[in-house]
């Protein structure tokens, strides 16, 4: 009984040891979940942070940027419309840049940051904030600049330009530029839902180079955006085109063989009863001073002269309607003079490919009958040289040059051996006095245009 009760006293000893040895280190091994006071470098507000730059860009952004502060982890971004206007936060970054893109054009904004930092509390997280550092302003909010996507070919005198949006333009300027010039304004758009504008007006086979510039505009104020990039363009295309009241010729070499330019002094040279065998004298006349004139042909005569209804119509002259057998008209049907032209468009068709678009009566004789039938317009004269009376070139020569007017009609037949010399000596005369040698259509096409049935004797300006 003894030794049980000294084994039970022993043991009791033993554990009072063991709980003595043990409860020295619970402090210390639970240290780190007992919470405490912060120490200071835990309460530290973080440093007010310094506005280094605000710059307006030129796609219409604000960017401020600002140094590095003690102890933030990021900065609250504040903005207002004045200096001494009330701030508000407009974002947060851990960045030192922000940058503002709903920022209004042409208005100046002030810019304030403050540093932030979260810790850890026995309340919880708390964020401590710096004050906010001093005002910085920007300049005037600029406009942002578009994109220039694409240029896309229309038919042989058509570019469409495309181009992205700016938010905030009311509109949008297109420059174009030719070879060897600046850029020059061509168009404006008003509408900002429309991004797209169709050049109508360069010159085939040159290539243009294009810019868009942004514009906003309300009240006086105006406010343009950096241009665009640019982009070029080149339309390929032969045969004829009209720009700004002159008309060009392309070979098939895409380049101009002739022009004709309609705020010149301009004068029609036509040729009656052809073609004959002087023709060919009046085209290598022609050709030598690179001018061209109209000849009326006769049908009949149209299958003997082929080559020269070719030469002459390759070489741009005009070839008209002087009726199949050269009757006096006021004294056919209806149906008569119908045939006359019908017969006569066909022959002319089948070597030129082209029906004549202009007529001229013979003998000048003509009623509302001869009007209605021939389909096309009547060239009449406002210079009559006589030239089938006289056979004189010498006369023929001064009747052209007296009364050659800006826009007038000159009558002369081919079918005159005095007519082709006399045109070797009036063609580089009147070059020479600075008119355009050009045909009836031309002519025409240039000043006043023309109308079926009606008759014209001169296109004076």
């Amino acid at each position: 009984m003894i030794k049980k009760l000294l084994k039970t006293s022993l043991a009791f000893i033993m554990s009072v040891f063991m709980m003595m040895a043990i409860t020295p280190l619970i402090p210390s091994a639970f240290a780190d979940e007992i919470p405490g006071p912060l120490d200071e470098q835990e309460q530290t507000v973080p440093a007010v942070p310094q506005i280094s730059g605000v710059t307006c860009l030129s796609d219409g952004t604000v960017r401020v940027f600002w140094a590095a502060a003690e102890n933030a982890e990021s900065y609250q971004v504040y903005r207002s419309s004045s200096a001494s206007g009330s701030f508000v936060p407009v974002a947060e970054t851990p960045d030192t840049v922000y940058t503002d893109r709903y920022a209004k054009v042409n208005m100046n904004y002030y810019y304030k940051v403050c540093s932030i930092r979260t810790v850890q509390t026995e309340e919880g997280e708390i964020t401590l904030k710096s004050d906010l550092c001093a005002a910085r302003a920007s300049g005037p909010v600029k406009l942002q600049y578009v994109r220039l996507e694409n240029i896309y070919k229309a038919v042989y005198n058509r570019f469409k330009l495309k181009w992205s949006k700016s938010p905030q333009a009311t509109g949008y300027y297109v420059y174009r530029q030719s070879p060897g010039a600046a850029f020059k304004k061509i168009a404006t758009i008003k509408t900002v839902s429309g991004l797209t504008y169709t050049d109508k007006s360069f010159l085939c086979n040159t290539r243009y180079t294009y810019k868009i510039i942004a514009y906003y505009s309300k009240g006086n104020t105006l406010v343009k955006s950096s241009a665009s990039n640019s982009l070029s363009q080149k339309s390929k295309y032969v045969g004829k085109q009209t720009l700004n009241k002159c008309i060009y010729y392309f070979g098939k070499d895409y380049k101009c063989y002739r022009k004709v330019n309609g705020r010149k002094k301009m004068i029609c040279l036509t040729y009656d009863d052809g073609p004959a065998a002087r023709t060919k004298t009046i085209l290598a006349t022609l050709k030598k001073y690179d001018q061209a004139a109209t000849f009326f042909v006769v049908g009949s005569r149209v299958s003997k002269y082929k080559s020269t209804i070719k030469k002459a119509y390759r070489q741009g002259c005009e070839i008209g309607n002087h009726t199949y057998s050269h009757p006096m008209l006021t004294s056919c049907s209806y149906s008569k003079i119908k045939s006359q032209i019908i017969r006569t468009k066909r022959a002319v068709k089948r070597i030129t490919g082209s029906t004549p678009k202009v007529m001229r009566p013979p003998y000048g004789a003509f009623n509302r009958t001869v009007r209605s039938a021939v389909g096309t317009p009547l060239i009449y004269w406002s210079v009559d040289t006589r030239d089938w009376a006289t056979r004189s070139s010498r006369t023929t020569i001064r009747r052209v040059l007296n009364g050659a007017r800006n826009g007038s009609i000159v009558l002369m037949h081919d079918s005159q051996s005095s007519s082709a010399t006399a045109s070797k000596t009036i063609i580089p005369k009147l070059v020479k006095k600075g008119y355009q040698l050009v045909t009836i259509s031309e002519m025409a096409e240039l000043r006043s245009g023309m109308k079926k049935g009606k008759v014209y004797y001169k296109f004076y300006k």
